[in-house]
């Protein structure tokens, strides 16, 4: 059980709460379940995870060409299951009734919006998880150089943010090398601030984006370089703007990349009864809950399978 706000926690001396005298009150900066929205959901109707069958194309053979009296032969091909488990998550909050019925302002709204707050936070730390388990790491060690490794560990000091050769040579050898399909026609870059003030500062992002009337995705869109659409994170709990001090973390992933499984749809939940439960009524509690996990589609990096990269460090 949360610890209840209470009408009488206020010290005296301090006066606004309870002599409602009461200033503006700021409420944190607009933030949107950017991950959350482009993940792709699966419900679980029974047991403890979510498998996920991935397929690998099929193998072209040396000749295609029948013989007349020839059957045709068989390929076979290659399924691997990727198994996510589910967990069940939540954290409450409870104010009093009296709090409810002194407060100048509306203190139980103000409740939810926090609790609703902390579950959009909660889904997109849970998702970056998983995407940053991507077995493609990406390290750009100058402005046109860059290690990439495939086993999940990376190699070298980050040395620069994204800007355009970046952006256009990770386009390229997502879509040519690895085979990664587009999500919508692109692919998602998805990086902090940093980074988007590195390719923002490129001489050759305005021309790139001159005309493109592209309508903002939960107003954090802010460009497309190649085959990359461009969004703008602002949560530190999901990536970093500080790795080697001053570069930024992000991802770059196509179709299906991370799966957000749920057995029990994550959701605001509330006991406002007059029951024994509640102390009659005297308490109220608001609480976010669900039963879910999330993971990659496979964790292969062989093309077909593999999803994205992670742009980080060593």
């Amino acid at each position: 059980m949360s610890t209840p706000q209470f009408w009488g926690a206020d010290a005296p001396t301090q006066g606004a709460y309870k002599e409602h005298e009461v200033s503006e009150i700021f409420k944190p900066s607009a933030y949107a379940s950017l991950l959350f929205n482009l993940a792709s959901k699966r419900r679980v109707m029974s047991g403890q995870s979510l498998t996920i069958p991935a397929y690998q194309n099929l193998s072209f053979p040396t000749s295609t060409v029948l013989d007349e009296d020839q059957t045709i032969p068989l390929s076979k091909l290659t399924i691997t299951a990727k198994t996510i488990s589910m967990q069940e998550r939540g954290r409450a909050v409870a104010i009093t009734g009296m709090t409810e019925r002194r407060s100048p302002w509306d203190v139980l709204q103000g409740h939810r919006d926090a609790v609703s707050k902390m579950m959009e936070r909660e889904l997109e730390e849970v998702i970056s998880t998983a995407l940053k388990t991507m077995p493609v790491k990406y390290v750009a060690t100058s402005s046109s150089a860059q290690t990439i490794t495939t086993n999940g560990t990376a190699s070298g000091t980050i040395g620069s943010n994204p800007n355009i050769y970046h952006m256009q040579f990770i386009g390229n050898y997502l879509s040519d090398s690895l085979r990664v399909p587009m999500d919508g026609g692109s692919y998602k870059g998805v990086f902090r601030g940093n980074a988007i003030l590195g390719i923002q500062r490129d001489d050759q992002y305005f021309e790139l984006n001159r005309g493109l009337g592209t309508a903002p995705v939960e107003k954090l869109q802010v460009g497309k370089i190649g085959d990359i659409v461009l969004y703008k994170h602002n949560d530190s709990r999901v990536l970093s703007n500080s790795l080697n001090s001053s570069y930024s973390e992000g991802f770059v992933f196509g179709q299906d990349a991370v799966l957000f499984g749920f057995i029990e749809q994550i959701g605001l939940y509330y006991d406002f009864s007059k029951t024994k439960a509640t102390d009659f009524g005297r308490f109220k509690y608001i609480a976010w809950m669900g039963d879910y996990g999330a993971g990659l589609f496979s964790d292969s990096a062989s093309a077909d399978l593999v999803r994205g990269l992670h742009w980080t460090t060593a």
